[in-house]
């Protein structure tokens, strides 16, 4: 991890010198050149700022752009998501907030009383969102039980739509759905909870047109998501499907063949991904923001950053106004019970290698490429410490 931050950092640094910014920001608003290898974004007048990976995330890439994504349309390399339109799931003052994460944790909150904490505490800090706007009304589109909305659950219970994005902790948010909309049953473990006759969670897809587009555009609707970095993402895809995995099924989803404790598959890998069409690539390596409707719905979801989840999964209850006291407390406990408490997926001792072993410079500026539009699109949750 050392060596891969030096490496980029150094990288980044290089780029940064006063010529090539100010060439950067008189033609491409702010986004990191294209053609530029350097795990930023794509440029284009009106596009967001660059973002770079978690390892040098921190070194100073302005935002000089601030082009907004506006709909399911807008082809690759349109604007930047759009920052006006984020929703912030963590507007408590950090003491109350880890104070009500420690509730949570300790046996799943006193609701009452971290609210009593609440009241209690300075005023919460001013979102970054802009002033509410109506919500406008969302269409169905004909092919809504397409593979992109196939990740969509929804808790009518609970009035809850979950995006399910794989290697984004897809096994555990079942298992919260799951708590949710079974609150006295035995837990499903993490293998058996993507069987749907063990689980009985209900899938967008499952229903009739007119349910969904009544659920799309019913504001008392909680729609989340957790978002994961990219490159970070992929190699957890690729250790996990590729390297590990003992079933011929889910070696499928590389889409070239590999072998079980085989590195050397990392670049064909990769080649794939970067060769087939977007939208058909297996959902485990599939840009992000092609999935669940998130960019026809943006607007709609709370993200939830894959580090924090927990804390911003907690926040998100405490914070929200539509959420029904009973619906709090129940997602209060759910979310101590499988994240703090909760299942941790089995791991073959045997096979070692770690992320850091498929992340050289040169993979990390490839793979940045490749996923850049995920960077942009989610820039206001993935730059967000």
């Amino acid at each position: 991890m050392a060596m891969r931050m030096y490496v980029a950092g150094a990288a980044v640094a290089a780029l940064l010198s006063v010529g090539f910014l100010a060439s950067l920001l008189r033609g491409h608003g702010g986004g990191s050149n294209s053609s530029i290898p350097v795990a930023g974004v794509d440029g284009g007048g009106g596009d967001g700022g660059g973002y770079t990976h978690t390892a040098i995330k921190r070194m100073p890439i302005v935002a000089a752009g601030g082009g907004s994504i506006s709909g399911a349309g807008d082809a690759a390399g349109d604007g930047g998501g759009d920052a006006t339109a984020a929703r912030p799931c963590h507007n408590f003052p950090p003491a109350v907030l880890a104070a009500a994460v420690a509730l949570s944790a300790a046996g799943g909150g006193n609701v009452k009383e971290v609210e009593a904490m609440v009241r209690a505490a300075p005023p919460p800090r001013p979102p970054t969102t802009s002033a509410p706007r109506r919500m406008p009304w969302v269409p169905v589109a004909v092919d809504y039980r397409g593979r992109a909305m196939s990740l969509l659950y929804v808790d009518r219970q609970n009035k809850l739509v979950h995006c399910n994005l794989r290697k984004n902790a897809c096994s555990s948010w079942l298992q919260f759905l799951f708590r949710m909309s079974h609150p006295d049953a035995p837990m499903v473990d993490m293998y058996h909870i993507h069987w749907p006759s063990k689980t009985n969670l209900t899938r967008m897809e499952d229903l009739t047109s007119d349910e969904v587009e009544d659920i799309l555009n019913d504001p008392s609707y909680s729609f989340f998501a957790t978002v994961r970095d990219p490159i970070d993402r992929f190699a957890s895809a690729y250790l996990d499907k590729c390297y590990r995995s003992d079933t011929e099924e889910e070696r499928k989803w590389c889409g070239v063949p590999v072998r079980r404790g085989d590195l050397t598959t990392v670049d064909a890998v990769i080649r794939h991904i970067e060769g087939e069409q977007p939208y058909l690539v297996d959902h485990h390596f599939q840009q992000q923001n092609l999935m669940c409707g998130l960019r026809m719905l943006r607007d709609r979801f709370t993200l939830f950053r894959f580090e924090h989840m927990y804390e911003d999964a907690v926040a998100f209850a405490m914070n929200s106004t539509t959420m029904s006291a009973a619906t709090r407390q129940t997602w209060l406990a759910a979310a101590s019970e499988v994240f703090v408490h909760g299942e941790r997926q089995w791991r073959d001792p045997s096979l070692t290698a770690k992320p850091k072993d498929i992340l050289t410079p040169e993979r990390v500026r490839w793979l940045a490429r490749i996923y850049r539009n995920d960077y942009r699109f989610f820039s206001d949750v993935l730059l967000t410490e």
